[in-house]
């Protein structure tokens, strides 16, 4: 029961039992209205709240349902982040791995590189050393250059050999006297022996072809050189290449005459070189 329906109710009471004056009844009928009216003004405030706090409600809900999901971002982006500086740490890992490796490697080509300018100042300290102990024989009888790291002595055969002899003149003989006693003073040298023919075949008693002669002939100069002048066996490599290696045209008596040759090969020792190549680079 409202306020209204009570206030009426007790007027009425007191009418009937004759102990309100109209000018009492009259007051409290204005108070009545008034009440009514603060009442139903009180009613729709109270619904106008209970509208507010439903819409604070449903804020509140919105707001707590994105705060839950601003934290489930935010842990996600966490996680993320604990990943990424797991693996920056290991690119730094990884990074300074390969900067050792390079370093390695770097210092590996620079030992290289100054073994190999050790070897070309040995190989033209050699050359020139041949050159000046060599001096008296004449360009087409003997020559001296340096390829690729190595000193190549040719001697012709016109200074060696008679046609189609392995017996080396005696000229010859004094030329390795002078080359074998530059050699001796570099023992940090090998020495490859290799005999080239021309294209003219050969046969004879005791050679069946070109690769027998070019054979003998780079066997015949090992031999002076081991057995009259000491130049170490162990040094000499012996090699015929016959016909197949020709420095010149075989169609011309004068590149002919080129292609009959002894060329001695002075090589350095590469051992520093093999042991820093089997280093994995």
């Amino acid at each position: 029961m409202n306020i209204t329906k009570l206030l009426s109710l007790v007027m009425v009471a007191m009418l009937l039992s004759g102990c309100v004056s109209k000018k009492k009844f009259e007051e409290l009928s204005g108070e009545k209205d008034s009440l009514g009216a603060r009442y139903a003004q009180l009613k729709a405030d109270n619904q106008k709240l209970d509208e507010q706090l439903k819409q604070c409600n449903g804020l509140s809900t919105r707001q707590e349902n994105d705060l839950n999901s601003l934290k489930a971002k935010y842990d996600q982006l966490e996680a993320t982040c604990a990943k990424d500086a797991t693996r920056l740490s290991e690119l730094q890992v990884a990074l300074k791995q390969k900067e050792i490796a390079l370093k390695e490697k770097e210092d590996r080509i620079n030992s290289l590189q100054n073994i190999i300018a050790e070897k070309d100042s040995a190989a033209n300290s050699l050359v020139k050393n041949l050159r000046k102990a060599l001096i008296s024989f004449q360009d087409d009888e003997l020559s001296i250059e340096m390829r690729q790291g190595m000193v190549y002595v040719s001697i012709s055969d016109k200074l060696l050999y008679k046609s189609g002899s392995v017996t080396i003149e005696p000229r010859a003989v004094e030329a390795l006297g002078k080359l074998a006693s530059v050699i001796n003073k570099h023992q940090d040298i090998d020495i490859i022996v290799e005999g080239h023919t021309d294209n003219v075949p050969i046969k004879t008693a005791c050679m069946k072809d070109n690769w027998d002669l070019s054979v003998s002939r780079a066997t015949a100069v090992s031999r002076i050189l081991i057995w009259k002048y000491e130049v170490a066996p162990t040094r000499i490599t012996a090699a015929g290449k016959g016909e197949h290696h020709p420095v010149a045209e075989n169609d011309t008596q004068d590149g002919r005459k080129l292609n009959r040759r002894t060329e001695i090969i002075l090589t350095p020792k590469l051992d520093e070189l093999y042991n820093l190549l089997e280093k994995k680079m």
